[in-house]
């Protein structure tokens, strides 16, 4: 059963359409420019601060335009992170008295790993998630919780950049700057497992508790940095695939993943914010049909720099050998929270 269109369809489809349409008119554009578009920053050392907001959502529409969302209730982090040249890593921390207590509790295991290369990126998602609530605005600021729902995802999805005037470091990694607006198609695959258990008290989905759906298929997409000005970027990706599942029957579902960043940044110092949803639509019936939505919001504060050391044992452990004018394609960038 291919997937039939209510409003999260429609909203879905026409922002993709839109993204590739135009991705295809900057793109012959820009096809004349054969000058180097983007640039290595000098320094090898990265420490980030940032504020995160990680989400995950479910969406339950029958084709009478019903539509139930049931959210988590996770409060808004505070992060730091710090990157050099072979490895880096991040932390990030909740405060409990950030979280509206009248929604319950979300209890969760969330990474959300992005590895960015010159030409590719690797998505990698694993996920638990215990508690949801829904939001009952006619009743009066009341929430119906449910602490029994879980959710289980993992996944991983992969996408080459087609066009070489295009740095995908520079999109939404903090390793390269694209200093002249440039954009591509990319191409690639999508697998990830879903695992969805209702609650006890949900009537709405009583008669089927647990879903688990396996999703595999190619993937396709675009992606552009608009550079207004050389301080200052606008970078937009978004990839759709045709995931082939069964249930029952063979069955053909979309999984989108739209990403924003907008970042002012300087030589030694950059202020950024991102944002990246993965939608999932796992179950399509005759009657309902089911996607999870799953991302962040950060916003943040770079600073780069170079370090001296004495020890040349520990110089060795923390440097890489310098790059040579033009780098690999595939030269690894620094890991994205």
């Amino acid at each position: 059963m291919l997937y039939k269109k209510t409003t999260t369809g429609k909203n879905l489809f026409l922002w993709l359409g839109f993204s590739w349409v135009w991705g295809l008119a900057t793109t012959v554009a820009s096809a004349t420019n054969t000058t180097s578009t983007f640039r290595s920053y000098e320094t090898d050392y990265t420490v980030k601060v940032f504020l995160a907001d990680k989400f995950l959502s479910v969406l339950s529409e029958d084709f009478q335009e019903t539509d139930i969302t049931y959210k988590s209730n996770r409060p808004l982090a505070l992060g730091i992170g710090f990157y050099t040249p072979r490895f880096g890593f991040s932390f990030s921390y909740g405060f409990d008295f950030l979280r509206n207590q009248q929604k319950g509790r979300t209890e969760s295991i969330d990474i959300q790993y992005t590895r960015y290369m010159r030409n590719w990126y690797i998505d990698i998602i694993g996920q638990y998630y215990t508690g949801f609530y829904l939001d009952d605005s006619k009743q009066g600021s009341l929430y119906t919780v449910f602490n029994d729902m879980k959710i289980l995802r993992a996944g991983i999805n992969a996408m080459h950049a087609t066009n070489d005037r295009l740095s995908l470091q520079a999109l939404f990694s903090d390793t390269e700057k694209q200093e002249v607006s440039a954009g591509s198609f990319l191409i690639g695959g999508n697998i990830e497992f879903n695992q969805l258990t209702f609650g006890y008290n949900d009537s709405i989905h009583s008669g089927n508790r647990q879903t688990g759906k396996f999703l595999i298929g190619p993937s396709i997409g675009y992606a552009y940095s608009w550079v207004p000005h050389p301080f200052f970027h606008i970078s937009i990706a978004t990839t759709l695939s045709a995931n082939l599942t069964y249930s029952n029957s063979w069955n053909v579902t979309p999984v989108a993943t739209p990403r924003i960043g907008f970042g002012y940044d300087r030589d030694t110092w950059e202020i950024f914010m991102q944002y990246k949803n993965h939608i999932a639509f796992t179950d399509i019936s005759s009657k309902r049909q089911i996607a999870i939505s799953s991302g962040l919001i950060s916003i943040g504060f770079i600073r780069r720099f170079n370090l001296q050391f004495k020890n040349p044992k520990l110089k060795q452990f923390m440097s890489l050998p310098k790059q040579k004018q033009k780098p690999s394609p595939n030269s690894p960038a620094n890991d994205s929270f």
